[in-house]
């Protein structure tokens, strides 16, 4: 049986005695109840008993009076599917609903005995008997997400679309899955579905301009999503205005990059990587004293960030104040170690003239990342000096 279809919970055996005890005295009491026949059954699914199953279906099959026997079979199902028996499951479930226990749990587990006997499109047809299982299976994808279970999660979203008439949040929560596994294609193919059932929702633009963005040539068309988000919703959060700055600063279009920072920080002032990426795209416009002041704005929401320090010295590098480079390039150094401040304390250290203390920061580079091209050509460079 499939992750998602293992619903059953399981009791703590020490019930066993309980049990017991409790059908010993409704048997002195000459009393037959519902109550007495589910603890013969767990009873027997406790001990994992499965010749038992079928004594213990006969004799209730006998005592049961007509207007209990649909629910023995549905208890006897249930027990029946929970230990791998798929045929005595399906036969008893489905003589529960001919005799007349129409209950969504019913309809429920008929449909989990059909699909562990690979018959999905009988399960799908069972389940759309009853409205609201396709909220169950969209709640057992929401539980598999919170225990970590991506399997079990997509296969129970992957049921709720099936299900649902209009499945949009099924496959808005499909697509969230297959993004966390980065199989980003069938991702795309979920939001994609959703969004040409309900063209208004923020949230689907929003992945989808994600997944587009990571492709340069299709930058156009996230940067279209992206827009889409923040037409539906301004307060969507900072993502768009980060995405939509970023893919104007790839084009060159600096000015206009500036423009959704500035629009971004209006609306979230206190989100450092909307007010960094603002500085930096200054950086790029060479208004080096705009991005120091914009970086003053990162320094009160957290001091402790070492890309702070990183381009404070990227902007005294430009204005060719390297004391002060190198200053804080040892500051970013010391909250996070980066090729790239060995990379900006090497130049500095070269400007001055301190080519020994150059070569030893490139060689940092090197060490933090082997592969670094920039540090190796500078190492190479100085060789000779």
């Amino acid at each position: 049986m499939s992750n998602a279809l293992k619903s059953i919970s399981r009791f703590n055996a020490a019930l066993v005695g309980v049990l017991i005890i409790t059908i010993v005295v409704s048997d002195l009491l000459n009393s037959w109840d519902r109550n007495r026949t589910y603890l013969i059954v767990v009873s027997s699914l406790l001990q994992r008993e499965a010749p038992a199953i079928h004594q213990v279906g006969g004799h209730l099959e006998q005592t049961a009076t007509t207007s209990e026997k649909a629910w023995v079979q549905f208890a006897f199902g249930s027990v029946a599917l929970r230990l791998g028996r798929i045929e005595d499951a399906r036969n008893a479930l489905e003589k529960a609903w001919s005799s007349g226990y129409h209950r969504p749990v019913t309809v429920l587990r008929l449909g989990e005995a059909l699909w562990a006997k690979g018959e999905q499109e009988a399960a799908l047809a069972t389940w759309r008997q009853d409205q609201h299982i396709a909220s169950y299976f969209r709640m057992r994808g929401d539980s598999a997400i919170d225990r970590g279970d991506l399997v079990t999660a997509e296969e129970a979203f992957s049921i709720q679309t099936n299900l649902e008439l209009v499945p949009t949040d099924a496959l808005i929560a499909q697509g969230k899955v297959r993004y966390a596994q980065e199989r980003w294609d069938e991702a795309y193919q979920s939001f994609a579905r959703a969004a040409n059932l309900n063209p208004n929702l923020p949230l689907v633009h929003y992945y989808l301009g994600m997944l587009l963005v990571r492709t340069p040539d299709s930058s156009s068309q996230a940067y279209l999503h992206f827009r889409q988000v923040l037409q539906l919703n301004p307060d969507f959060g900072p993502g768009p205005y980060l995405n939509l700055g970023l893919i104007e600063r790839q084009r060159g279009n600096y000015e206009q990059a500036a423009q959704w920072y500035q629009k971004g920080v209006e609306r979230f002032p206190d989100n450092k990587l909307l007010w960094l990426n603002y500085a930096i795209n200054e950086f790029q416009r060479k208004a080096y004293q705009k991005s120091l002041a914009l970086l003053e704005r990162v320094d009160v929401l957290d001091t402790r960030w070492h890309l702070l320090y990183y381009w404070k010295a990227r902007n005294y590098f430009a204005m060719g104040d390297h004391e002060t480079t190198i200053r804080l390039a040892e500051q970013s150094n010391r909250l996070a170690p980066s090729a790239l401040s060995w990379n900006l304390l090497g130049d500095s250290y070269q400007a001055l003239g301190r080519i020994e203390a150059a070569r030893a920061a490139y060689q940092q580079a090197l060490n933090l990342e082997p592969g670094n091209t920039y540090a190796a050509q500078r190492l190479s460079a100085l060789s000779g000096k």
